[in-house]
């Protein structure tokens, strides 16, 4: 061999290399892309979610319309449809991409489950939220919240040893915590 073709053999080896990186360089970057988008699909699936439950809220003390009327009636069918389609999403998301979510996400997603009624759904994101609770104070407000949720399914007992756990969080001395 010559060394012309020592030279072609070395240039295309290194032409190989730079591929290869420039490939995986953008494999990762891409990867980075789609969970950016993904989580931000979450996060407006769960904003929707929050709004429909503002305004269901407005509906239910609106004084200029008759809460049992047809038009309110119709109004919170739609809501609730609206609502249902939006859980099925983000419940998918969160499904697929666990990882993506956090304990606010699961949170929304228990309370929106309770709003349907399904009480099942309800309870498995509130122990993710709890699961995912980032902080101690977060914990402590993750676990009233399950607490009350239980309570108000009728599972006093659970609720009872949800808000003992809850009390034994140790939360640092501060004005807020305190319950001022």
């Amino acid at each position: 061999m010559e060394t012309k073709d020592y030279i072609l053999i070395v240039i295309s080896g290194c032409a190989l290399i730079l591929s290869v990186i420039s490939l995986i360089v953008t494999l990762i970057q891409k990867n980075k892309e789609t969970k950016r988008t993904i989580r931000k699909t979450l996060t407006d699936t769960l904003e929707s979610i929050s709004k429909i439950g503002i305004e269901s809220t407005k509906l239910r003390g609106s004084k200029d319309i008759d809460y049992n009327s047809e038009q309110a009636i119709q109004l919170r069918r739609n809501y609730n449809s609206q609502r249902r389609i939006l859980i099925a999403h983000a419940d998918f998301i969160v499904g697929k991409y666990d990882k993506l979510a956090n304990e606010i996400d699961c949170n929304i997603l228990a309370g929106a489950y309770a709003t349907i009624g399904d009480q099942d759904k309800a309870e498995y994101f509130w122990q993710k939220t709890i699961d995912k609770s980032i902080s101690t104070p977060i914990k402590h407000m993750n676990l009233r919240g399950f607490g009350i949720f239980l309570f108000n399914s009728g599972n006093e007992k659970l609720g009872r040893a949800i808000f003992r756990e809850a009390l034994v969080q140790k939360l640092t001395e501060n004005d807020e915590n305190k319950g001022y």
